[in-house]
């Protein structure tokens, strides 16, 4: 486990490890959690290195499968329960159910409307039991076997989880997807890590798995790695903004609970710490899974320019710091824009990034990375507003089906009836390159 509270410094300690190959004629494997951080790793490697070739960057949920792959007999190239596949089993099982009194809420649902939104609730079905078998897979078992998973003791939730659990084995009964999937991910995960718990002079497993900049985990994957590291090198790359344990932090609601049960130490902790308690809770929780596993650690924290408000705030958060001074600050290392329209907020961005480089010789636009939690409807914006600028970009993490015009064309096409001709609608249709 390797720690520190700057990604630079993650980088650095990434190109080291992967300085000396294990072996040359096999590629390097790097879990990432998005094609953004693929490529800024890519790239971090190529500073250091002078060139990244040969490096794998696959997600973890294909990682795993891979894993499966290896050590597992018969399985084919890609999964094939996998939630774009499982929606449409759920959908056709699903009908005949409706009728039954336990699936009455979604029979209600579903009623006097069209087949789409069938469909579109046996894709949230499918998605949500993706995440079950992830994070829950005790759940699937205990369903397959007849039983509940305990976990509901509410009236409403009990009778939510009833529904669940028939389709569920409505759906791991049927024959179709028995043939193709043979078991599902719950349950190769816990055959792939059996195998390497008691496996010996296991071939074809990679060298060293490389783990960067990944902020959380479900267990069980953490699981399949515990076992694979008894057979190669595995490294966790982890951004932490603490070099403190801050594991047993509590948020407002957690101290409440406490003091009712009367956990006087609950009483103890600073009110101020709950910022972190809050906001990082997914590492926080995340933390604890690794050192759960005893890994070797290495930490290399720095020390922040705490002259400028950002490097105050990072100070600040590294040492748990609740008690210091609070000097006014008049830099602008920490800005809030409040804009009326993305398009207006885009605007504003292109101006901040155009007075950084002018202000600043050394920054150059590979050091700048814009996150937004929902590209694909900014997506049309930052190539209006940047497109006609000096500054070159380009947007990661887009689907498939957005990125290309034509496919996005013929989506909209398809759904063109649905809605009303609008002039605008039609124009960008009849305008459209393609067209």
């Amino acid at each position: 486990l390797h720690a520190s509270n700057r990604l630079e410094t993650l980088a650095e300690l990434l190109a080291r490890v992967l300085a000396t190959p294990l072996d040359p004629m096999l590629p390097e494997t790097v879990l990432v959690q998005s094609g953004g951080m693929q490529r800024w790793v890519s790239m971090q490697l190529a500073r250091r290195h002078g060139v990244c070739a040969n490096v794998r960057f696959p997600f973890p949920v294909g990682f795993a499968y891979e894993v499966c792959r290896t050590l597992l007999t018969d399985l084919p190239r890609e999964y094939p329960l996998n939630q774009e596949r499982m929606l449409w089993s759920i959908e056709r099982l699903l009908r005949p159910l409706l009728d039954d009194p336990e699936f009455a809420p979604l029979a209600r649902y579903v009623r006097d409307d069209s087949q789409l939104k069938t469909v579109q609730l046996a894709e949230r079905i499918a998605f949500h039991f993706d995440q079950y078998l992830i994070f829950r897979p005790a759940w699937s078992t205990r369903w397959e076997a007849g039983e509940t998973s305990g976990d509901f003791t509410q009236p409403a939730h009990a009778a939510s989880e009833a529904w669940q659990a028939r389709l569920w084995r409505e759906l791991v009964g049927d024959t179709s997807v028995r043939n193709a999937a043979g078991e599902h991910r719950a349950a190769l995960l816990k055959r792939a890590i059996a195998r390497l718990e008691r496996g010996k002079g296991l071939s074809d497993l990679p060298s060293r798995v490389c783990v960067f900049g990944i902020p959380t985990l479900p267990p069980v994957y953490l699981d399949l790695l515990t076992a694979l590291s008894r057979h190669s090198q595995v490294h966790v790359f982890l951004l932490s903004p603490c070099r403190k344990y801050w594991g047993d932090l509590m948020t407002q609601r957690e101290q409440r609970r406490a003091y009712l049960r009367q956990d006087h130490d609950a009483q103890e902790r600073p009110e101020d710490s709950l910022p972190l308690a809050g906001l990082g809770g997914v590492g926080r929780d995340f933390l604890e899974l690794l050192l759960d596993r005893n890994p070797e650690e290495t930490r290399l924290y720095e020390i922040p320019d705490n002259g400028r408000m950002l490097g105050r705030l990072q100070a600040d958060l590294l040492d748990m710091n609740v008690d210091g001074d609070r000097p006014d600050f008049t830099d602008t290392s920490i800005q809030v824009h409040c804009c009326h329209s993305p398009l207006r907020e885009m605007e504003t961005l292109k101006d901040l990034i155009l007075a950084l480089l002018s202000e600043d010789t050394t920054l150059t636009p590979q050091d700048i990375l814009v996150m937004n939690p929902d590209i694909e409807s900014y997506a049309p914006v930052i190539q209006a507003v940047f497109g006609t600028s000096e500054v070159p970009f380009s947007i990661s993490d887009r689907k498939p089906t957005r990125a290309a015009e034509t496919i996005r064309l013929f989506l909209e096409l398809l759904e063109f009836g649905q809605h009303r001709f609008e002039a605008s609608r039609v124009c960008a249709l009849l305008e459209a390159p393609p067209v």
